[in-house]
């Protein structure tokens, strides 16, 4: 949408209008920070593609579409939360399996992934902290579901729905949360999976 609210070119035409009026609806953004097999297997030095960041192929359409200033800006993550709005990330499996907690840490974050270079990045001023990256993935989700008092954090009562990582997504070097490795998941509170 543009200033005026009217229709733009693409859904990359947002103003500021537009994030205030999804802030006060209510309305939640999702958008899925994270890698994408783009529909076919991918090797694993090409899986960490991402749907955010100028992902081969893809970006090059929409920039076709709605021109590079615009496909350079789009996918205004931050901008959401910054206007007060509620983003949610999550993956598009099964149609996009490669679902990878790690990867979007750092995507998040920092706009691409280590092991790919700064050459991914869209636009960094809409890079989120990790605490909001983690929130899009876990309390925010539970939020857009309306299950955010039974699920979605830490909290004495709620499902203990998690997993346990090597690293610490807080506070470990990025390209150590790149390579992180899942040690133990639970649903319901029971160990489903262990290393």
């Amino acid at each position: 949408m543009s200033e005026n609210g009217k229709k733009g070119k693409g859904s990359m035409d947002i103003s500021r209008r537009d994030f205030l009026r999804l802030a006060s609806t209510g309305v939640m953004a999702c958008a899925a920070v994270t890698a994408m097999p783009g529909g076919r297997a991918l090797a694993a030095d090409e899986q960490s593609k991402v749907w955010v960041g100028k992902e081969p192929g893809i970006f090059e359409q929409e920039v076709a579409y709605v021109g590079m200033e615009k496909a350079e800006r789009g996918y205004p993550i931050k901008s959401i939360i910054d206007y007060g709005g509620v983003l949610g990330s999550h993956s598009d499996f099964p149609v996009s399996p490669v679902f990878s907690v790690p990867w979007t840490v750092c995507l998040g974050a920092t706009g691409y992934l280590p092991s790919y270079g700064e050459s991914m990045i869209r636009h960094a001023d809409q890079c989120l902290s990790r605490l909001d990256t983690l929130k899009a993935l876990t309390i925010n989700v539970a939020y857009m579901w309306y299950e955010e008092e039974r699920m979605g954090s830490l909290e004495t009562g709620k499902l203990a729905n998690l997993t346990v990582f090597d690293k610490d997504f807080m506070r470990d070097d990025f390209k150590d949360i790149e390579n992180a490795k899942c040690l133990a998941t639970y649903v319901d509170g029971e160990l489903v999976y262990n290393v």
